[in-house]
């Protein structure tokens, strides 16, 4: 049962997971 409180949370996450990966996507290319 998904709450609006943990769907909030899962999007942050996925935020999270975005900016972790352009750090990636900068340090390889850069």
């Amino acid at each position: 049962m998904a709450t609006p409180q943990s769907k909030a949370k899962n999007i942050n996450f996925l935020v999270l997971m975005i900016n972790y990966d352009t750090a990636i996507w900068q340090m390889i290319s850069g």
